[in-house]
């Protein structure tokens, strides 16, 4: 059905074996990222929250997905997931530092005036 080697249908179960477990090796810091997303968004940081939005899944994954295969063959598309996801979560945690610095220096301020 999705090739031409059907004489050896254990060459495909380990292909999507292999598939499975690259492609969601770090499908955790997916989940981090998109929590921070919506925290951003909720405490009205729309252009941060964006960011976070379309980082992996527009802004690094179709890139790499294009370029990785280029010098690792079809195993570049398989791990454009895991490096897009170590990109994104890199961004998240700087926004993220950003952010709490913006929240706490406005909080010292409030409490000077108080």
């Amino acid at each position: 059905m999705f090739g031409s080697n059907t004489s050896n249908p254990d060459l495909y179960l380990e292909f999507g074996v292999k598939s499975v477990r690259i492609y969601l090796m770090l499908i955790l810091f997916t989940i981090i990222q998109k929590v921070s997303s919506i925290f951003l968004q909720s405490i009205g940081s729309p252009v941060k929250a964006t960011i976070l939005s379309l980082m992996r899944d527009v802004i690094v994954f179709v890139p790499l997905t294009c370029l990785l295969p280029l010098w690792l063959g079809i195993d570049g598309v398989l791990w454009a997931a895991p490096v897009a996801d170590v990109c994104a979560i890199i961004v998240t945690i700087i926004l993220l530092v950003l952010e709490f610095k913006r929240i706490n220096k406005i909080q010292l301020k409030e409490q000077k005036v108080d």
